[in-house]
């Protein structure tokens, strides 16, 4: 598996989500070592790419999201089955693809940059569409039965819809869990959601469930069981900080780059 794990001593605020206008003071004199943060997502069978390459600041410092963005590069991915697809600027730090291209299941990606005198290296599998076998309420969550492949891990989130007003809706924003992958792929994968809202069971008939069923790259299994490591710590006298995972390589560099698949089921029906 393709691994590396960075200490490291700054918050990423920007790594999926780069809107932030400033940071504000927390504690004077941490040590802060200047990091390249790669943020890139392949949807299968998507023809529109958008990869992020932006800078870390320091906590004391004040930064706009034109002043993290990194333009310039020279940058490509690469599928053996595809060839070269050079990516250029877009604007903010985000990176497109020049040519056409569609993302395509079962195959393998490679993101080559350079940035200054560093390169940049990542490597991503885009997994076919989860095979659902079964959807189920268990107790007062959702859980979902997946036929499962190698190199995949799943994940799950419910969105409930009112019938009577569409705009109210209860969405699920974080994954409950992601699946370990399976060395046995004979063996159904059970992954479950959060817990549903009482509002559901005290007039489940007034809403339609949705539920957005996921395959991942198996990086992202151990960047999700991580990606809370360097969270800021609220109690200055707690220790904080740990490894996260990132599977973007080279030397002040961290990031992800992963591929997904995504299966939506509307108007789930459940026992």
């Amino acid at each position: 598996m393709k691994t590396i794990c960075i200490n490291i001593l700054f918050i990423i605020s920007m790594l999926l989500v780069i809107s932030c206008t400033e940071v504000g003071v927390i504690e004077e004199n941490i040590p802060f070592d200047k990091k390249y943060v790669v943020n890139g997502r392949l949807k299968a069978q998507s023809e529109n790419i958008e990869i992020s390459f932006s800078k870390s600041f320091a906590l004391d410092e004040n930064y706009t999201k034109s002043e993290t963005a990194i333009e310039n590069l020279t940058t490509y991915l690469w599928s053996e089955n595809q060839g070269i697809f050079p990516l250029i600027h877009v604007g903010d730090g985000i990176y497109s693809q020049k040519d056409e291209i569609e993302i395509r299941p079962g195959q393998t990606y490679e993101l080559h940059a350079r940035i200054g005198d560093d390169r940049v290296y990542a490597s991503t599998y885009i997994p076919v569409e989860p095979d659902i076998q079964e959807i189920q309420i268990t107790e007062n969550f959702i859980i979902c039965k997946i036929i499962p492949n190698p190199n995949t891990v799943y994940g799950c989130k419910f969105s409930l819809v009112s019938i009577y007003n569409s705009s109210e809706s209860l969405i699920e924003n974080i994954f409950y869990e992601i699946s370990d992958a399976v060395e046995n792929i004979a063996d159904l994968v059970i992954i479950r959601t959060s817990e549903l809202p009482e509002e559901y069971f005290e007039n489940s008939k007034n809403y339609k469930i949705n539920l957005e069923v996921y395959a991942f790259d198996e990086d992202y299994k151990d960047y999700f069981d991580t990606r809370l490591n360097n969270k800021p710590v609220e109690n200055i006298f707690s220790e904080g900080g740990g490894s996260v995972f990132w599977n973007v390589q080279g030397d002040n560099v961290i990031g992800m780059f992963i591929g997904y698949n995504l299966k939506t089921l509307n108007n789930v029906v459940l026992d």
